[in-house]
């Protein structure tokens, strides 16, 4: 009979590993009043080989999951620990037949180009970008830059963008037209 953690486990399809909060934008739409009120959060390796023993567990129930995923603020502010986890989270997703995935800004991909070189193959990006809205919420991002390291090394990469519902520009077709030239001078 399944214990309740082993059916829980059992609907599970998406594991997100949290790195912390710190982010290197303060986009407005952020909830980073919230998060700058808990203080900083970063997972600690300590934690990260913890993280490890629970993977182990969740391999061996061989439940449902099909998805893991780098978050935070912002992952790529902690390479190195996405680095470390993916020693052994690589292998072991390859055995389970697991997706790996990072959200990012895509700001810091050019400078940790080696991450996505060494783990080529292993992890998909998702770019959240705000299209034309980017210089008022983020620094400008050299998007060519940034998609030439992914479509080297994470070539089944794509876009996420966060809408501003209360802003009418967002539904223009000026908006439509910078999403199209970016997606398009990235390809």
């Amino acid at each position: 009979m399944m214990d309740q953690l082993e059916k829980r486990l059992s609907q599970v399809e998406i594991i997100t590993i949290y790195l912390g909060n710190k982010c290197n934008f303060d986009c407005n739409y952020c909830d980073r009043g919230y998060i700058e009120s808990i203080g900083n959060q970063a997972l600690a390796r300590g934690t990260a080989d913890e993280i490890y023993e629970f993977f182990k567990y969740v391999k061996r129930k061989q439940g449902n999951v099909q998805y893991i995923s780098f978050h935070g603020g912002e992952p790529l502010l902690f390479a190195r620990r996405i680095d470390h986890i993916m020693g052994w989270l690589a292998p072991m997703a390859n055995e389970m037949g697991w997706s790996i995935g990072i959200t990012t800004n895509g700001s810091l991909v050019k400078e940790n180009e080696w991450l996505f070189k060494r783990w080529a193959g292993h992890i998909k990006a998702t770019i959240s970008y705000d299209f034309m809205f980017q210089e008022e919420n983020r620094d400008k991002l050299d998007v060519v830059e940034m998609a030439e390291v992914l479509n080297k090394y994470s070539p089944k990469w794509k876009w996420q963008t966060v809408i501003p519902i209360d802003d009418p520009r967002a539904f223009s077709m000026d908006y439509i037209k910078e999403l199209v030239n970016t997606c398009y001078k990235t390809d």
